[in-house]
């Protein structure tokens, strides 16, 4: 998809941004910011618009540093678990290939 200028809102602001997103995720996004400031901002009245925008901030990369980290242990374990069939794959067919070999196979097989 092209990179195309779409306008959203955050907190009444308006931002224009240059995105290859498409509507559905450009709402998510800013309505997961606004949700996030709506919090930190009725958890704490008295901070700044400028510094709740920040604890926002810090609360989304937070979010995202264990997402990616869920996203890469995900992956090792994928790894490591298709090492361990290809494994027994190999050793099913070492296996077959011997009994082949040896003419031990049951009756109707091989």
């Amino acid at each position: 998809m092209e990179k195309r200028v779409v306008e959203i809102t955050v907190q009444g602001q308006k931002f224009v941004l240059k995105t290859d997103l498409d509507d559905n995720a450009l709402e998510f996004i800013s309505q997961t910011a606004n949700n996030r400031i709506d919090s930190i901002s009725s958890a704490a009245p008295s901070f700044s618009p400028h510094k709740t925008a920040l604890l926002a901030v810090l609360d989304l990369a937070e979010e995202l540093f264990h997402e990616k980290k869920n996203l890469t242990d995900l992956k090792e374990n994928i790894r490591t678990q298709s090492t361990k069939l290809l494994y027994a794959l190999n050793e099913s067919r070492n296996l077959q290939s011997k009994r082949t070999l040896v003419g031990d196979n049951p009756p109707g097989e091989g």
